[in-house]
């Protein structure tokens, strides 16, 4: 059991403005860009690492809008894939499997930065969460779809049922009387009046 605890290691993140803790362990900024009135001496840092931060283009076009979050953290796993970014990413887990690592950023909101989706990597967790919801949404969709088109079918069943009797009976009444002035038989015509005896036309 204790191997298995000091197998286990800790990614975290925080915002570099707030301030260090002991609990923090090796503090890693994964911003591109030095944050905005902070010190070095004050950010108490282990080591910037810029090689794992996004794109300008990308950093840009996100502008940590939470609608865009789920898109930005596709594309910025596609840029992890490079030579660099790769490299940078085994450094992160060295340092990680060492003890706890905390990584910084200066975004307002870190949980949906890039320093949360390094964690979820370096924590081996998989962002299926989005995919997982869309399939369960997908298929409550394909579900409700299903019940609500053979609902529909009954409900558009339903009005008509009790219209189709007076419908039929008033329908059917020109028809049942054709048949009925078929089937009665024709009257004959009245046979002609014979002349009384003693008279001859």
């Amino acid at each position: 059991m204790s191997e298995k605890k000091s197998s286990t290691h800790v990614v975290q993140v925080r915002r570099i403005y707030d301030e260090a803790q002991k609990s923090d362990g090796t503090r890693i900024l994964v911003d591109r860009v030095w944050p905005r009135g902070v010190s070095k001496d004050k950010a108490e840092l282990d080591d910037w690492v810029k090689d794992v931060a996004p794109s300008t283009e990308l950093r840009k076009w996100y502008s940590h809008d939470p609608e865009k979050f789920d898109e930005f953290a596709r594309r910025f796993r596609e840029e992890l894939k490079s030579d660099d970014a790769e490299q940078a990413l085994e450094e992160l887990r060295g340092l990680a499997q060492r003890g706890t690592l905390t990584l910084l950023t200066a975004a307002k909101r870190d949980d949906i930065s890039q320093a949360t989706v390094l964690a979820e990597i370096l924590n081996d967790g998989k962002k299926t969460s989005g995919t997982k919801s869309s399939g369960k949404t997908t298929g409550t969709t394909k579900s409700g779809s299903k019940k609500s088109s053979s609902k529909d079918r009954e409900s558009a069943r339903s009005p008509l049922t009790p219209a189709t009797g007076p419908m039929s009976s008033s329908a059917a009444a020109p028809n049942a009387a054709s048949p009925a002035m078929k089937i009665r038989p024709a009257s004959r015509p009245p046979s002609p009046r014979r002349p009384p005896p003693g008279r001859r036309s």
